[in-house]
This record gives C-alpha cells, sequence and structure tokens, in this order.
C-alpha cells in the first residue's frame, strides 16, 4: 500500500524479468521443472500487472491519450502474445523444442531492454502522480467488474467443451485465433467508445461475459470466438479504464491489486460452477443471470451511469 515510486519500478522489473522462465525451458529436464517455470512466469505476471496498469494510468493522466491507452497497449500485447508462437512454429519446422524455446531468448531480452528504456525517458520527466494522492479504495467499482468474471468461461473450458461437441482441434484454433483478432481490431475503439459514453459503456461487461459463455456452450466456433474476444477486449480497455479513473496516487498501485486477486479468484470459482452446471441448461441459465444482474446492480451503485 505503502509502494514508493522506486519500488514500483523494481517490482515492474522484477515481474517482467522472470519472464526468462519461458526460454529457461529449454533446459527444463524433467515435467516437473518445466511446471515450476511456468508457475514462476505466471506469478511474475500477477508482480508486473498491476503497477503496469497503474504506470499507464499515471503517466496518460490529463492528457489526449487518457483511456486510450490501454486500448493501444492491448494491441502491443497481443501482437506480442501472436508473435511468441509463431517463432516457437517456425523453429519447429527447423529444429526442437529446445531450439525452439531457446530462440525465445532474443524477444526476451529485447523485451527488458524496451522496460530499462522506458525506465531511462520515465527518470528524465518523472510523473508525480504515483507519489501524492490517498488510498481510498473504489469496493463498489472493483467488485461490480470482478463478479461478471465469474459468468466468463475461460478458453481452456471453451475449448475443451467445443472439441467435445465435435469439432476438431485444428477449429478450436482457429476459433482462439478469431478471439484474438477481435480483440486487436476492438481495443483502440473500445477505449474510444468509453471516452464517448463517459465510462456507460461499462455496464455491457456483464453481457459480454453471459454472451461468451453462451457462444461457447451453444454457438458454433466462429461465434463463440468472436464473442470471447469481445469480452477479453472489455476486461482490458474499458474495465481497466474505469478504474484508473476512479483511483489516485498511490491507492491506484493497491487498487489494480486487488482487482486483479478477485478478477483470478471469480474466475477460478466460476469456471469450476459453470463445469458442474452444463448438463442442467436451466439451473446454469438462473446461475448466469444472477450473476450478471448483481454485477450491474453493483455498478449502479459506483454511479458510473
Amino acid at each position: 500500500y505503502r509502494l514508493g515510486e522506486s519500488r514500483a519500478w523494481v517490482l515492474l522489473i522484477l515481474g517482467y524479468g522472470v519472464n526468462a522462465a519461458i526460454p529457461l525451458l529449454a533446459l527444463a529436464g524433467s515435467p516437473g521443472v518445466a511446471l515450476l517455470l511456468v508457475i514462476l512466469e505466471r506469478a511474475g505476471k500477477g508482480v508486473r500487472a498491476p503497477v503496469k496498469d497503474s504506470l499507464i494510468a499515471s503517466l496518460t493522466s490529463g492528457t489526449r491519450l487518457g483511456s486510450v491507452a490501454y486500448g493501444v497497449h492491448e494491441v502491443l500485447d497481443q501482437l506480442g502474445a501472436v508473435s511468441g508462437p509463431l517463432i516457437i512454429a517456425y523453429t519447429l519446422t527447423h529444429g526442437s523444442y529446445r531450439e525452439a524455446f531457446q530462440a525465445l531468448w532474443a524477444p526476451y531480452l529485447l523485451s527488458m531492454a524496451m522496460l530499462l528504456l522506458a525506465l531511462y525517458m520515465y527518470r528524465m520527466a518523472p510523473p508525480r502522480e504515483l507519489d501524492t494522492g490517498g488510498y481510498a479504495t473504489p469496493w463498489g467499482y472493483i467488485v461490480g467488474v470482478s463478479l461478471p468474471m465469474a459468468g466468463f468461461i475461460h478458453w481452456a473450458l471453451a475449448g475443451a467443451i467445443l472439441s467435445a461437441r465435435g469439432w476438431g482441434p485444428e477449429v478450436v484454433a482457429a476459433a482462439y485465433s478469431i478471439a484474438m483478432g477481435v480483440d486487436v481490431l476492438l481495443a483502440i475503439p473500445m477505449s474510444l467508445l468509453y471516452n464517448a459514453t463517459q465510462g456507460r459503456i461499462l455496464f455491457l461487461v456483464p453481457l459480454a461475459s453471459i454472451g461468451a459463455t453462451l457462444s461457447a456452450l451453444y454457438a458454433g466456433p466462429l461465434a463463440a470466438g468472436a464473442a470471447w474476444g469481445l469480452a477479453m477486449v472489455m476486461y482490458e480497455t474499458v474495465v481497466k479504464a474505469g478504474l484508473a479513473r476512479q483511483t489516485g496516487g498511490r491507492g491506484r498501485l493497491a487498487a489494480f491489486g486487488i482487482m486483479g486477486l478477485l478478477h483470478g479468484l471469480a474466475a477460478t470459482l466460476g469456471n469450476i460452477i459453470i463445469a458442474l452446471l452444463i448438463g442442467s441448461v436451466q439451473v446454469l441459465l438462473v446461475y448466469l443471470v444472477v450473476v450478471g444482474v448483481m454485477a450491474l446492480l453493483l455498478l449502479g451503485r459506483a454511479r458510473l451511469w
């Protein structure tokens, strides 16, 4: 709660630094070691994500970029997410998995160099907002945007359901590619729409989550991928922009961390419930509606529209 500017950057560099665990998979001699490296990388994301999101808010606060920064970041993030697997796929056509993971040292070192360059530029003209302000946490908003995650199906579960319905792995992979494409295409427009509606677009987050789940369960792969990508881009852009708008100072760091924690808990418990209720359509629909209505009520009390 009392992280200063320097400590925030230490956490950011540490969080991105442990991405070295992925190219180190080339040296993993057993499944257990590989699992530990993957867990380490995921833990790094938990460390860096709230700091990164709060820094984006601080750097763009009071500028024309504003919430659109989250849309720009999401586009760049997805480009990186796609390029990594492409590097792996290309390397595998000429070599082994060990060589493929070793090839990932290049983008890892490049990303760390860019991060250090960003730190240097930040030090040259440091924004002061991160060091000032109170610690107030907008609990109504955070819970309101976290609760829909309990009704938002994870793609791993969605893919398994599509496979069980007879769609082949290549179709499931194509549906996921569609989801990522929708994410990239809508990231910046969604950010602009957030500004244009003064945040009122946030009421669509619960509806998008429910729509993605129902599409994965009962629609075709094309619709499932498109709906899932739409829901995902809303979480990555307008939800973060909304939290940045409601917080300031060092309290923003804590708020983003709390939201990340609640998102993870809601998604974990929600997907367990969804998996258990797949065979009971009516009960599942009631569950999704209850989750959606509760989220809308909480967001309404947060006075977002």
